[in-house]
């Protein structure tokens, strides 16, 4: 399968150096400015976007948030912002938000890293890894999550979270294990972005709080619950 990889950076030279980087990663585009960067999303359907807060024409959350609305792409945002701007890119749907001050080399790793986490590999259907919680169904290797025949779209991260609850239903899933198997840090001082991304998930699954329910554990973690349905009151009783 062939990998796509989109930069859209206002920088030519870093864009030039990210593409030389990317280029051993699979099929890479790259452009300057927000709106061509929405265009180029929708024509090229990467795989994975590394975008640049301060790409002209669009800000940093409204090129998460635009890019989001039509593509599930991996969004790796560049922002040299303030703790505000990053967590408002992490708001409208980027998956990992970090310095300028990065290295191109470590970007790539970061891509390369994302490209092995979420990109199917070519395997037969009948070997697809599928998990239930009642009515929600969730397949590995399409990254599509249904409930009850509904799909419910989720991006890469929030997928990859709920996975994780859903996993380890029988259990309390604690932040670090979050941050170390969703975002693969061993801590971060700013873990605001769990936060936001378990808001987002129980917004799109919010119709469905009378069936189950995203519990925060506080001072541990979460855990994926069923909810009970209120006993009847026996007719005649008090």
């Amino acid at each position: 399968m062939d990998r796509k990889l989109l930069i859209i950076d206002e920088q030519p030279d870093r864009g030039s150096a990210l593409e030389s980087q990317f280029q051993r990663l699979g099929i890479v585009e790259r452009c300057e400015d927000g709106i061509s960067g929405l265009v180029k999303t929708l024509q090229f359907k990467p795989d994975v976007i590394v975008a640049s807060s301060m790409a002209p024409k669009l800000s940093g959350a409204e090129l998460c948030e635009q890019i989001r609305a039509s593509s599930q792409s991996v969004i790796i945002m560049l922002s040299p912002g303030s703790e505000e701007e990053r967590v408002a890119c992490y708001d409208a749907g980027a998956d990992e938000v970090v310095g300028c001050d990065i290295g191109t080399r470590e970007i790539a790793l970061k891509a390369a890293a994302w490209l092995r986490r979420c990109v199917p590999s070519s395997q037969p259907e009948a070997e697809a890894t599928t998990l239930h919680f009642g009515p929600l169904t969730m397949n590995q290797r399409t990254h599509r999550t249904f409930v009850g025949g509904e799909e419910v779209p989720l991006t890469r991260k929030e997928f990859a979270i709920l996975w994780m609850l859903v996993s380890r239903q029988t259990h309390i899933v604690s932040r670090n294990e979050l941050l170390r198997i969703v975002w693969s840090y061993e801590s971060l001082g700013d873990d605001r972005m769990i936060d936001t991304h378990l808001n987002r998930i129980r917004k799109k699954l919010s119709e469905y709080n009378h069936i189950f329910t995203i519990k925060t554990v506080w001072g541990i973690g979460y855990k994926l619950e069923k909810v009970k349905a209120e006993p009847v009151p026996r007719s005649g009783t008090m």
